[in-house]
């Protein structure tokens, strides 16, 4: 089953990993998309999460056609390099 990857601060950031360590790579990636697009269209970026503010329980979709493992669910902080992005 593929791990979905879903970012609160850019409801528009959604990717996937066929395992945790794509999952990881891809949630990577896709953060250094979204953020160095958003650097390009002149947006400001959205400030953080703080880690403890955050609870599955908010982002798990209630979705009986929606299938995922709960027990395998977790929250991670994603690094990105943004110089690898960007232009600059």
């Amino acid at each position: 089953m593929p791990f979905l990857i879903i970012f609160p601060d850019i409801p528009r950031a959604i990717t996937q990993g066929k395992d945790i360590v794509d999952a990881l790579y891809m949630a990577s990636d896709c953060l250094g998309i979204h953020l160095a697009d958003a650097l390009e269209r002149g947006q400001a970026l959205p400030e953080p999460s703080s880690m403890s503010s955050l609870s599955l329980d908010d982002f798990l979709p209630d979705d009986d056609d929606f299938h995922f493992e709960r027990n395998q669910s977790f929250i991670s902080m994603v690094l990105v390099d943004l110089d690898d992005y960007t232009s600059n």
